[in-house]
Order: structure tokens, then sequence, then C-alpha cells
């Protein structure tokens, strides 16, 4: 009986830049969730919008948001120990638009509820609100991941979540949400 091998057949090797591109792509097409991480900076609150959440352990809580690095938020986390995580639904597209925008202030004050004696700012009619404490942080190329123990969670509104797919925000079983 013979044996049948199989090999790979030769490739030219990809340029690295053709792999950003391209991964970036794939990535795109990956639909998440949307959260705004939240902290104060100059006791006023902050939040940049995040696709790159998830949650870690249920013993203990632990969840998991990845920045990019040099950032004020990631600055602003480091001071404090601390952070939130607002998890977004449908209404709240227009706070998800305003705290993605690359090169801008983040204050999002006139999108918070005042909790009061909580660590962290809450996105007002977010699904949800974790406040955290910073338990781990690693680096990982041009973006730091900050894993927190969960503190305190406020549950919300029933609203549906916001996803993120395609380089845009949707509604699960719809298009893109209107701005309110």
């Amino acid at each position: 009986m013979r044996e049948t091998v199989h090999t790979q057949p030769e490739r030219e090797p990809l340029d690295c830049r053709d792999v950003a591109a391209q991964y970036r792509d794939a990535m795109a097409r990956l639909a998440t969730g949307v959260v705004v991480v939240t902290c104060w900076i100059d006791g006023k609150p902050w939040g940049t919008t995040v696709s790159a959440c998830c949650s870690v352990s249920l013993d203990p809580p632990l969840i998991l948001a990845s920045l990019r690095e040099n950032t004020a938020s990631v600055q602003a986390i480091r001071r404090s120990g601390t952070f939130g995580i607002s998890i977004l639904g449908q209404r709240t597209v227009d706070v998800a638009r305003f705290a993605s925008r690359p090169g801008q202030a983040k204050f999002i004050h006139e999108y918070c509820d005042v909790v009061p004696d909580t660590v962290t700012p809450a996105i007002r009619d977010s699904v949800a609100h974790a406040c955290c404490e910073v338990d781990q942080q690693v680096r990982a190329g041009d973006h730091v991941l900050f894993v927190g123990r969960v503190r305190e969670v406020f549950l919300h509104t029933n609203d549906r979540p916001l996803v993120y797919h395609s380089r845009d925000f949707c509604g699960i079983g719809q298009g893109a949400p209107s701005d309110s």
C-alpha cells in the first residue's frame, strides 16, 4: 500500500501591511456588543466607546476591556484604579457615536446619570452598568487590557442590545438604529 503525502503549496510571504489590512477587515465582520468605558477626568465624567469587552469570570466577577494605549482614558484609569462599563442598548447609539470619535474630548456629562455613592459615571438609559476596580492590566500591542473586579452592578433598561458590525452600529434583527 502506498502512502499519500500531502504538501502545502508554496506561497509568497505576506506583506505585514496586507495582513494588518485583512485582519482589520476580518474583525469588522465580527459582531460585538458595545459599551462605554467610563472614568473621571478633572472631576468630570469621561467615556470612550469600546467593542472589545467580555466577561472573564463569575467567581470572582471579572470583566475585561481593551483600550488603545496612550489615551486619556487609560491614564485616568491607571491613576484612579477604577473604571465603569455601561452596556449600551439601541436607544443609546448617540452616546456610542459621540464617545467613539477619535481625537476629541469625550466628556459625557450630558449622557450620564449621577448615581450617589458610585465610583464611576453611568450612561443614562444604558442596559446595565458595572463599577470596577482594576485587578490586572496587560499591555497587548497598541492596547491595554484592563481586567476589572466588578464591585457594583446596576440593571437599567430592557432595551435591545446595540451591536457593532461592519464598522457601524446596528440593532439585532434590523438596520442601524437612528440617533435619538
